[in-house]
């Protein structure tokens, strides 16, 4: 089951914190697994790492690790640049098991 922990450890929170550090573009990718901002602290307090900390343990609190795996998917399919991402699919780390690339543009960034 996908917890927090694990996607800490991959060192995927972190470059969640990285890539979304605009509000808007969190509450988007928060709002594509069903999750309103509006439930978190200010964004990016008190710091942008705390803050999708807080977020992570929101989504697992509020779905489980399904809500987990679909935050991860839509992490990975608003930025495919970063393969770390697609790649923690592929290895089956979500509750879907493995996952094939779904965006045939992006096929070649992996």
């Amino acid at each position: 089951m996908l917890t927090c922990e694990d996607i800490e450890a991959k060192g995927l929170l972190a470059a969640i914190a990285d890539i979304f550090q605009e509000p808007v573009a969190a509450g988007a990718l928060l709002g594509k697994v069903g999750l309103r901002s509006a439930t978190l602290p200010q964004f990016a307090q008190p710091t942008i790492d705390g803050w999708w900390q807080q977020a992570c343990r929101e989504i697992a609190r509020r779905m489980g690790a399904s809500g987990l795996s679909k935050w991860m998917e839509a992490v990975a399919d608003e930025y495919p640049a970063d393969n770390r991402f697609a790649e923690f699919l592929r290895e089956g780390n979500c509750s879907g098991g493995p996952r094939v690339n779904r965006r045939p543009e992006t096929a070649g960034l992996t």
